[in-house]
């Protein structure tokens, strides 16, 4: 408190804010403003990390019957910059998000880096040297075989086909798929054969190949490959359609990644209310089915959910919308 309470500056007339408003898309109906001093004066306890200082961070919100949305916008320079570069590098090329899903998220992170970060702290430092002497037990080095090996890009999704007539249909078109682009995907491959071979206990279902795993159950198989092409890890579970996500929700076409947006996440109410519909009927006439249909009613007003984030020079850019159907009624 005393070190934000140096100074007598009037907080409008602060540089740093005209700065970060000018980055802002619109400035709302409220504006949240942090300045240097909230973001330095958390580096003086022991669990801080260092670096990670910023120079400013500002917030715009807005709201209508039918829309909420969020703009965020800080700067950092120097070494403060430097790091996040480190921890948000570009993007790797991923395949898109295939149509019907449910709910979606992308994100560009260096894991290496972050943990390399936060190592300058003693508490994640000792958790840190705990978790080496547990893989070195089953003849794992964690920067060798566990880090550098995972790569730096990920992608995933769920989804069913909302429109399905019956839960069993519904149940039919369920699919889910991860991919993670960059490292080395077949080490993690072996590095998992590894550990499954040191317990001695393979899992039901399991069977292992030359470049992944085929994972068996009475509701799917979970396919786990390293590909060569494009370098990267993925999973893949039921079918998933053959169209993108931004082809037939055209409000999704942000979810994506670029030069200057490192994540992304969408959420689709509609096709969430659909699907619980089909499937509430799995509870026939118990009152399971009533309170399943409220739910369902209540997730229709919705539209979607999108977020999405990115670095653009010395700004680190974030935009959040919540969209509705419909007015909420009065009172809600």
């Amino acid at each position: 408190l005393a070190r934000l309470g140096t100074g007598t500056e009037r907080m409008d007339k602060d540089a740093a804010l005209k700065d970060l408003m000018a980055q802002l898309k619109d400035s709302g109906q409220a504006v949240i403003y942090g300045s240097r001093k909230l973001s330095v004066s958390q580096l003086d306890a022991d669990a801080a990390v260092p670096g990670l200082e910023g120079d400013g961070w500002a917030a715009a919100a807005s709201a209508t019957e039918e829309k909420m949305e969020v703009h965020s916008v800080s700067k950092s320079e120097g070494e403060a910059l430097k790091e996040l570069k480190k921890l948000i590098p570009e993007p790797l090329p991923v395949p898109a998000v295939p149509a019907n899903a449910l709910a979606a998220w992308q994100q560009s992170t260096d894991s290496k880096a972050i943990i390399a970060l936060f190592a300058q702290t003693p508490q994640f430092a000792r958790a840190l040297s705990q978790l080496e002497q547990g893989l070195k037990q089953l003849g794992l080095d964690l920067h060798d075989d566990v880090l550098k090996p995972f790569g730096t890009t990920f992608s995933a999704w769920v989804g069913v086909d909302s429109n399905a007539t019956s839960p069993f249909l519904l149940l039919g078109t369920a699919f889910a798929g991860l991919d993670i682009a960059g490292g080395e995907p077949q080490k993690l491959i072996d590095t998992v054969k590894k550990v499954i071979e040191t317990a001695g206990s393979p899992l039901p279902g399991l069977t292992g190949l030359p470049n992944g795993f085929d994972f068996k159950h009475q509701m799917g198989t979970l396919k786990i490959r390293a590909e060569k092409e494009g370098n990267r890890l993925s999973a893949r579970f039921g079918e998933a359609p053959k169209e993108t996500l931004a082809a037939t929700r055209p409000a999704a076409k942000s979810v994506s990644l670029s030069k200057d947006q490192a994540s992304a996440a969408w959420v689709d109410f509609q096709a969430l209310a659909g699907a619980a519909k089909v499937g509430g009927s799995l509870a026939g006439q118990s009152p399971l089915a009533a309170i399943i249909g409220k739910v369902a009613d209540a997730l229709g007003q919705y539209d979607h959910l999108i977020v999405t984030s990115g670095q653009k020079g010395p700004y680190q850019l974030s935009h959040g919308a919540m969209v509705m159907t419909k007015a909420a009624p009065a009172g809600k």
